[in-house]
């Protein structure tokens, strides 16, 4: 029987678990909401979340935590060592005959991505939120998390958005093409409408219905709108200074080493995305010899590699394309579930 890998990519839209074979290939799926203990309702929630995207890979690959030779768990919100010892207490207590078990920061999976062979280098990731995360010769690794001063992503890019409609509305800023992309993505009538919405006493819409706003403001700033552009190219330049930051943390030369600079996320990695375009040409200025690239696969793609490399097995183009070709699409029937 061929060896048996277990990879799960938590994050705060969905969780999404894999089983695959030492080939690469998927036998198995699971897909549940945020896995994310400081994105959560409560880190019970996230915890039950993942659990549920895990049991259904079991499920429908016919494994289960006997069979599994390795597991890599990719999650957003390790960002402390106290998180991942929270999550080694969890894991041993719901899946207490799980091998070999590996728990990261979501922000290194892509780098395995970029580089199947080592995983060195430094990742971007830009999801609904963002993480930067490098690794170099030796193990060195760092991961920003918390250190990450601004807000990015997604969710960011929403709010941003909002605060500009508004901001126009009363005179403060100029007009933009957001407002009636606003107005429509919420069903409202007016901005004042819109604000009331999402800051009422009774009803109010959650402020992370926000993220949803992110493929509009990016369409918007691919048909040059300046204030989606300003949205845009702000995210660009703040990733881009942390990702120098990152880098240097494990010994590279920002100004020598060359080095790849992976871009993963759905924001990055939307078609034709414009804060793709501005991180390219700012990371040119920031990390001038670096050699910036778009993820070729998902993030969950780079736990599994890192899984199959961590039971001493050997990651080739075979593997690489295996994985590549059974990959489901999770986001042609995804919606996001409450926590």
């Amino acid at each position: 029987m061929r060896s048996l890998h277990l990879a799960v990519d938590g994050g705060n839209t969905k969780t999404v678990a894999i089983v695959c074979n030492g080939l690469g290939q998927v036998l198995g799926t699971g897909v549940s909401g945020c896995g994310d203990i400081y994105g959560a309702s409560s880190p019970e929630h996230a915890v039950a979340a993942v659990i549920e995207a895990v049991s259904a890979a079991f499920a429908t690959s016919g494994a289960d935590e006997h069979t599994v030779q390795s597991s890599v768990f990719s999650l957003a919100g390790v960002d402390w060592p106290e998180d991942e010892v929270y999550w080694k207490n969890v894991l041993a207590s719901h899946l207490p005959s799980l091998n070999s078990v590996s728990i990261r920061n979501d922000g290194f999976a892509p780098l395995r991505c970029a580089s199947p062979q080592d995983g060195l280098g430094v990742a971007i990731v830009v999801g609904t939120g963002p993480a930067v995360a490098a690794r170099a010769s030796g193990n060195r690794t760092s991961a920003l998390s918390f250190w990450l001063q601004e807000p990015f992503g997604g969710a960011s890019i929403g709010r941003a958005a909002m605060r500009a409609v508004c901001r126009s509305e009363i005179g403060l800023g100029p007009k933009t093409a957001l407002k009636p992309v606003l107005l429509e993505s919420f069903k409202a009538s007016s901005v004042e409408a819109l604000l009331h919405a999402f800051t009422r006493l009774e009803g109010r819409r959650p402020a992370s219905e926000l993220a949803q706003l992110a493929p509009a403001v990016l369409e918007i700033a691919r048909e040059k709108d300046p204030v989606a552009r300003a949205i845009i190219r702000e995210q660009a330049l703040g990733l881009a200074d942390y990702a120098a930051v990152c880098a240097k943390a494990v010994g590279y030369n920002v100004r020598g080493d060359h080095f790849p600079v992976v871009l993963a996320g759905s924001v990055l990695m939307a078609a034709s995305s414009p804060l793709t375009e501005e991180l390219i040409t700012a990371i040119a200025n920031t990390i001038p010899t670096a050699n910036p690239r778009l993820s070729a696969l998902p993030s969950i793609a780079g736990a599994a590699l890192d899984a199959i490399v961590e039971s001493g097995s050997i990651v080739n183009d075979s593997v690489f394309n295996m994985l590549r070709a059974t990959l489901p699409d999770w986001k042609a029937n995804f919606k996001r579930v409450p926590d």
